[in-house]
């Protein structure tokens, strides 16, 4: 069987198929490119020929690992633990494109956080008007807080995309924000973006996955913006359609050619000098959740348009305590455990600073209802829990939403007193 024989049979296949020819990747199908895709490429170094030799060694253990000879070709598959390792590098790629961005947008809220909070100590024991100075000082600190917040939940969903796959349905028009957010360093200097995000819908998409589509979308708005040129726009807009919902961000930029609003979705191919598989990939991972990413003609510039079927997205009412909750806190910065203490105030808190204090406590009698963890403790709980064997399944981890053990009961942030208490008590009922 020769190359092109094979090419058809192989690129609807569902699994993550390269065909490697003198030792250089020269094809993947659609499946290895959602799967993937990026690592597989940024991994490699683009040659002057279509094909990209392998640079890093896993990756090319992992591919050597599993290469049969199929006719002319070795086709390899890409299965099992080399999926989480190229996931894993996946998301590093894409996270290098937008640290400007994050930078930039944690500046904003940083720069008046910590000079608000030495003006409102100064004026808190001070006259009625210093003490309503102060109490604005603080309102300050929280909405610069809860930005930050924002910031972190929005990088979260991003790099975790594959661990995420639990949140079925993404609130549109927040994704599609946090994406234009992620992106104004690149955008700085190449145009003004207009916004219009009133589908008030959720997609049936997990929220990292649609964060992913978004970014891409407005990378490839900026580079179509020449930096030259003044008054660019990037518009954004969404809107619900029935069942479906319907994204677009149209720039008015060099413009796609209608020859190659196909084209341009091709693996590989790019007007930009780049890999040239961004487009590729969002349309793949579109597709994959029973959507549709197509690029349609304008006058000036180029629109992409995104439609999504629409979801409804689970209810479910928060629970409160019908008794003091008795919590085991481990948390080894003194701030956070004064924290945990007034968000809890009401019930009994014990605090330990590492999981050898937490021993200690549960070595007494003292009942205990469940334990919360910093995300930071990397001990293994194991000989904690064997104290106490009831609370094998009510350990409940603050920030803790981490790559290698993405099982864990974890709280996402921004963590406030309703939401805990409704975790605590949903795993002690």
């Amino acid at each position: 069987m020769t190359r092109e024989q094979l090419l058809p049979l192989l690129t609807p296949s569902q699994d993550a198929l390269v065909i490697i020819e003198d030792r250089a990747v020269s094809w993947a199908n659609p499946t290895a490119l959602s799967r993937h895709g990026e690592a597989l490429l940024s991994a490699q170094v683009l040659q002057h020929s279509p094909q990209l030799l392998l640079r890093l060694p896993a990756l090319e253990q992992a591919l050597a690992a599993s290469l049969r000879p199929v006719g002319d070709v070795q086709v390899a598959v890409v299965t099992g633990p080399a999926d989480a390792e190229l996931a894993w590098l996946s998301r590093g790629v894409d996270f290098s494109a937008v640290v400007g961005g994050v930078v930039h947008e944690m500046n904003n809220p940083l720069s008046y956080l910590v000079s608000n909070a030495q003006i409102a100590l100064s004026l808190i024991d001070g006259s009625p008007d210093d003490r309503a100075a102060a109490r604005e000082c603080l309102e300050d600190i929280v909405s610069g807080g809860r930005r930050l917040e924002a910031l972190a939940l929005q990088l979260r969903g991003f790099a975790l995309a594959e661990s995420a796959q639990g949140e079925s349905a993404a609130d549109v028009d927040t994704v599609i924000a946090a994406a234009h957010t992620l992106s104004r360093s690149l955008l700085r200097g190449r145009a003004r973006v207009v916004t219009d995000l009133r589908s008030g819908a959720h997609a049936a998409m997990p929220p990292g996955w649609l964060l992913r589509i978004g970014l891409v979308l407005m990378h490839n708005a900026a580079r179509a913006c020449p930096a030259r040129r003044p008054h660019s726009t990037v518009a954004l807009r969404s809107r619900r359609l029935g069942d479906t919902v319907e994204i677009s961000v149209r720039d008015d930029g060099v413009g796609v050619p209608e020859a190659l609003t196909e084209q341009i979705f091709a693996p590989f191919f790019s007007t930009w000098g780049s890999v040239g598989v961004g487009l590729s990939v969002a349309r793949t991972i579109a597709a994959h959740y029973g959507g549709t990413l197509r690029c349609v003609p304008v006058d000036n510039g180029a629109s992409f348009v995104l439609t999504l079927p629409a979801a409804t997205p689970p209810q479910r009412p928060l629970l409160s305590p019908q008794r003091p909750l008795r919590v085991l806190a481990i948390e080894p910065e003194p701030a956070r455990q004064r924290w945990l203490r007034r968000l809890l105030a009401g019930h009994t808190v014990s605090v330990a600073a590492s999981v050898e204090e937490a021993a200690a406590l549960l070595a007494a009698p003292a009942p205990v209802d469940a334990i919360l963890c910093a995300a930071g403790i990397a001990e293994d709980l194991g000989p904690l829990l064997a104290l106490r064997p009831p609370l094998l399944g009510r350990v409940l981890w603050l920030d803790g939403e981490t790559l290698r053990q993405p099982m864990r009961p974890r709280l996402r942030g921004p963590i406030d007193r309703e939401h805990l208490l409704d975790a605590l008590v949903r795993m002690t009922r």
